[in-house]
């Protein structure tokens, strides 16, 4: 049985939780923990392009038994440094002229 498969979307997909914790959830967490106000938190970036370039290269890898496919992509989906949000972002730029 190969294993790669399931290894990247394992990988991938703890690196869009990653992104999406580091996007959401960490400045709130923070400001709750800590009450360190908004503006006063540095910025921290995860790892973009990598998670959901990872998860989708594994789930098409998948067998076609595997369960898999579908949950791994909506966490791709999901992951806020891939590849279709910034071409959202700058599609959205190119629109709204700036």
């Amino acid at each position: 049985m190969n294993w790669m498969p399931y290894i990247f979307c394992v990988v991938g997909s703890m690196i869009c939780f990653l992104n999406l914790y580091t996007s959401f959830v960490r400045q709130y967490w923070i400001r709750w923990r800590h009450d360190i106000p908004f503006d006063q938190q540095q910025h921290v970036s995860g790892a973009p392009l990598f998670g959901s370039l990872l998860a989708v290269a594994g789930a098409f890898a998948l067998p076609d038994n595997s369960g898999l496919f579908t949950p791994v992509l909506l966490i791709a989906f999901f992951d806020t440094g891939g590849l279709h949000v910034f071409a959202a972002v700058m599609i959205y730029q190119k629109l709204k002229g700036q």
